[in-house]
């Protein structure tokens, strides 16, 4: 059965346009279909090591007929075909990074997956453009929408 899922893409160093280019058209290729990406918007770096590098940040949504831990292997896959490596340091600079955020109106809590993705309604270059494409889409137990969620962000 096919499941509606959003993905955050994040991108701070090289070609970071290039690595988004690059991410839908594996995600596509592994089977993600219907696949939209919201416009990209730069954000200064949260959380992250000092003097790390303004990031692009954007949301896609598709269709995935697989399971939850089987889109988050992807997505960790594709990162690290794009040369992602992780030292262990949180929020590192990345050529590219893919979050599972939703998958349809499921929760998980598992050591290697959260869902909805614990940080995601906390940040607006997550909300905005997973609002541009999915204002309606109710997140799981929040019952609201991604819209209002972002318009009590933005107060």
């Amino acid at each position: 059965m096919k499941k509606k899922v959003a993905i955050a893409l994040g991108s701070n160093l090289g070609d970071r346009k290039g690595y988004f280019d690059f991410a839908l058209k594996r995600l596509a290729e592994e089977g993600l279909e219907d696949l939209r990406m919201a416009q990209i918007l730069e954000s200064e770096p949260v959380d992250c090591p000092e003097n790390s590098d303004v990031y692009l940040n954007s949301v896609a949504v598709a269709c995935w007929s697989g399971e939850a831990l089987d889109l988050l292997r992807l997505c960790l896959k594709i990162e690290k075909e794009a040369g992602r490596e992780r030292s262990g340091l949180v929020n590192e600079s990345r050529f590219l990074d893919l979050d599972v955020l939703l998958i349809e109106d499921e929760n998980y809590d598992m050591s290697e997956l959260i869902v909805p993705h614990p940080r995601m309604c906390e940040r607006d270059f997550v909300l905005g453009p997973l609002a541009e494409l999915e204002p309606d889409w109710i997140i799981p137990g929040s019952d609201k929408k991604v819209s209002e969620v972002l318009e009590g962000l933005e107060r």
